[in-house]
């Protein structure tokens, strides 16, 4: 059973997260708890201080006085504590020759890899990097080491695991810059005309744009089918073909290519790319500092655990 003691940690952690997140439920998401769970806890302790801790406004949960002031004391206590983990491990990047092995999906692999690589060459030469495509054995590898982290859009992973949300991805089309009928807009019914090239990438969010194209009784006329975004540089710049793919896709394929991104011309939903890793190495330097790393690449703005 758990004391009370490994209670009170449990409770402060998800305090200082919905501090940090203004949102019980983001709070839940980056801790692995449901939201039930979180809001339990935070029940909990306003019981304890005999105080609201947090009042719903339109800018989000906002801190009382006491939750603000009781959070100066977390911190401080957390920080203590993290510094005498610290003491335990510790991670060099400059001198470390450590083999690090993340998941990243087809579309984290094109956006992040160029611009990982050119910070692990500045500050850390020697750290070898593993990348492999996310599945079930790399989902699993979380939980043994195997794998450190991975980072896509992965709807189906287990709870349990710690999760940062990065960003959320929306769709764009595809097409050559001399293209014959589309120009720098497109309408559905030029969309409809058009012959399309259908990427079935895993981890890339084109099923919800599958989906949303099915319930929506859109009408194309498919002229491929293929399982990576690689080649649609080549198919897309050499015919009069056009493709839905995912913006950062579109933003990669299009750079110095005769290729042109539009505004996709159907309502098509987004979706949510997250960062995964284990409780076992929440808190290891190492994985901290990569998982800091990819997380900055994909969201500058992100506040980092």
């Amino acid at each position: 059973m758990e004391d009370r003691s490994e209670m009170l940690l449990r409770h402060l952690r998800t305090f200082e997260q919905v501090y940090n997140e203004r949102s019980v439920s983001r709070a839940a998401e980056v801790l692995g708890l449901s939201q039930p769970s979180a809001s339990r806890h935070l029940a909990q302790l306003r019981t304890h201080f005999g105080d609201p801790l947090f009042v719903r406004t339109s800018r989000g949960m906002e801190p009382t006085p006491l939750a603000t002031e009781v959070m100066r004391t977390v911190r401080n206590a957390f920080d203590l504590l993290d510094k005498a983990i610290g003491t335990q491990q510790t991670f060099d990047p400059r001198s470390s020759e450590r083999v690090f092995r993340i998941g990243l999906t087809h579309i984290t692999q094109m956006v992040v890899l160029p611009l990982l690589h050119r910070i692990l060459m500045e500050e850390a030469p020697m750290i070898q990097l593993y990348v492999v495509d996310v599945d079930a054995t790399t989902v699993a590898g979380l939980e043994s080491g195997k794998t450190d982290f991975l980072v896509g859009y992965v709807p189906d992973i287990s709870d349990g695991y710690f999760q940062r949300r990065l960003l959320t991805r929306d769709f764009v089309t595809l097409a050559r810059k001399d293209h014959p009928r589309i120009g720098t807009t497109m309408t559905r019914q030029d969309f409809e005309r058009e012959r399309h090239v259908i990427v079935h990438a895993e981890g890339s969010g084109m099923q919800r744009a599958e989906d949303a194209f099915r319930e929506q009784n859109i009408a194309r006329n498919v002229a491929m089918r293929i399982s990576d975004f690689h080649s649609l540089r080549t198919i897309i710049g050499e015919s009069d073909f056009i493709s839905t793919v995912p913006r950062p896709v579109g933003g990669v394929l299009a750079k110095g290519s005769n290729l042109r991104v539009l505004e996709h011309p159907i309502q098509l939903p987004t979706y949510l790319v997250r960062q995964f890793w284990h409780e076992r190495f929440h808190l290891e330097p190492g994985n901290v500092w990569l998982r800091q790393k990819v997380a900055s690449i994909m969201h500058p703005n992100a506040r980092l655990v």
